[in-house]
């Protein structure tokens, strides 16, 4: 929870990730056949960097990707996927629309 939060939460990641992805599929989110798995994978590389910043901010001895595994990741992508999907559908989420 604490990674995902901080990846949530990062406004360098979120600038470079979120924002222009969203800006691309926020079309497609309203289709309810929306592939949520697909989706999910497109959040790997946000994850894999929040993974990496996240581990070097808390000084972690550990390696990260042990620490961080594959199923991890994924899980991390599909949580991060659903967060958005949901935040889109319900228009709780504006790109470019400050006015809300």
């Amino acid at each position: 929870d604490e990674v995902f939060c901080y990846i949530l939460d990062h406004d360098l990641l979120h600038k470079e990730f979120v924002l222009p992805f969203v800006s691309k599929i926020k079309n497609k989110i309203s289709d309810p056949n929306i592939d949520r798995n697909r989706f999910a994978k497109s959040w790997l590389p946000m994850v894999n960097k929040g993974c990496t910043l996240y581990h070097k901010k808390m000084k972690l001895n550990s390696n990260p990707k042990e620490l961080f595994d594959q199923k991890t990741r994924e899980d991390l992508c599909k949580r991060l996927a659903d967060q958005f999907i949901d935040d889109l559908t319900n228009d709780e989420y504006h790109v470019g629309d400050y006015s809300k």
